[in-house]
């Protein structure tokens, strides 16, 4: 895939010029999605241009249950399936057992 934005787009345009552009030029567009401000804020003016859109988040294992509700409000208000991606749990295990609980820290 070489596609290379418009220089309008690389210049710095309005967010939804950017999601329209990208809509109109792959067809397999996600969202990946944390559930703070940022993304919030994309999903809802992806929404607008194309209702059926991808969302994607990755569960750590470590999210708080406010990320949870969010994730379900999105569901509701938007109808759509938001994607759920975990790690695999024998990989973290193994990897906590060698570094620790908190191995991100020493990163």
């Amino acid at each position: 895939m070489s596609a290379v934005a418009p220089r309008e787009i690389a210049a710095g345009a309005a967010p939804e010029v950017v999601l329209q552009w990208a809509y109109a030029t792959f067809p397999r567009v996600v969202i990946v999605a944390s559930f703070q401000a940022e993304s919030s804020v994309l999903i809802e003016m992806a929404s607008q241009i194309r209702g059926d859109m991808n969302v994607l988040t990755l569960d750590t294992g470590r999210l708080p249950q406010a990320t949870y509700d969010m994730i379900d409000s999105v569901r509701d208000r938007y109808g759509i399936e938001v994607d759920v991606v975990s790690p695999d749990a024998g990989e973290i295990a193994d990897m906590v057992r060698v570094h620790g609980v908190n191995l991100f820290y020493q990163s």
